[in-house]
């Protein structure tokens, strides 16, 4: 389980500047829950991802995952725990390095590292048989480096590495907006397959509304850094990406119908 408590994190603060990223942020994702997460950008979406992943420290609030508080580990230690696919296809891997080299690596995440050891004939065919099961006819081609490869195909391998030694937590960060759409097609059913074959606590990221509604059993929304909306059970397997697209209208439109206001309050007493 993951436990968000208070979050707070503000940039450039008490400057013209100043960008208060996330307000109090609290947030429970019992195991196994696959949670979508929304917003418009700027909301911070992507911030609160890499606040739990450690890549930014909060200035207030607690992480907490299955009993473990993390707010003070730093980010490379979080990574033993946490597995992470970015937006970019060509992050979280070593390009020069081979398929196979790539693999061997995620396959000893938090352990100590030799290539000559854990490229043992053992791990040669587990990493083999698990490629060979995303289709993509990569198992005879383990020795060409990983930065050859297609975006989509480079993906595949990400998410594999990511999930390899089957993380408490898996961050998904907008990790198909560079594909084309059958590339795109594809990660999703591959994310799909493999969150829910290894019944993984997962935290996607997305800007699709067709991908927010139908993926995950739960959804929240983030806006100007709070949480304005928590969508599970029956309304959640009811979603569709109209509905959420309404959401995003009423919001825009209470913001301005706030600014108006203020806008009036200014003429009349400024």
């Amino acid at each position: 389980m993951l436990k968000l408590k208070g979050l707070h994190l503000t940039f450039n603060a008490d400057t013209p500047n100043e960008n208060r990223a996330l307000q109090g942020v609290d947030l429970e994702i019992p195991e196994g829950q696959f949670l979508i997460v929304i917003g418009t950008n700027g909301s911070g979406k992507s911030t609160l991802q890499n606040v739990i992943s450690g890549a930014l420290l909060p200035d207030e609030g607690q992480i907490i995952l299955d009993g473990a508080d993390l707010t003070k580990w730093s980010e490379h230690r979080r990574a033993r725990h946490i597995g992470r696919v970015f937006q970019n296809p060509f992050s979280g891997t070593a390009p020069s390095m081979s398929i196979e080299e790539n693999l061997a690596l995620a396959a000893r995440r938090g352990m100590s590292r030799g290539l000559s050891w854990a490229l043992s004939p053992r791990i040669r065919r587990d990493i083999r048989d698990r490629i060979a099961s995303l289709n993509m006819g990569l198992e005879g081609r383990l020795d060409i480096p990983i930065g050859s490869l297609s975006g989509g195909q480079r993906q595949a391998l990400t998410l594999l590495m990511a999930t390899w030694r089957t993380p408490k937590l898996l961050l998904l960060d907008e990790h198909t907006a560079a594909l084309d759409p059958k590339s795109a097609e594809k990660i999703i059913r591959l994310t799909s397959d493999i969150v829910e074959s290894k019944k993984l606590t997962t935290l996607m990221v997305t800007h699709s509304m067709p991908q927010a509604a139908a993926l995950g059993q739960r959804l929240v929304m983030i806006h100007r850094g709070r949480i304005v909306r928590d969508i599970s059970g029956e309304e959640k397997r009811r979603l569709r990406p109209e509905d959420l697209i309404r959401i995003f209208e009423e919001i825009r439109l209470i913001e301005r119908l706030d600014e108006s206001a203020a806008q009036m309050l200014r003429e009349n007493y400024l």
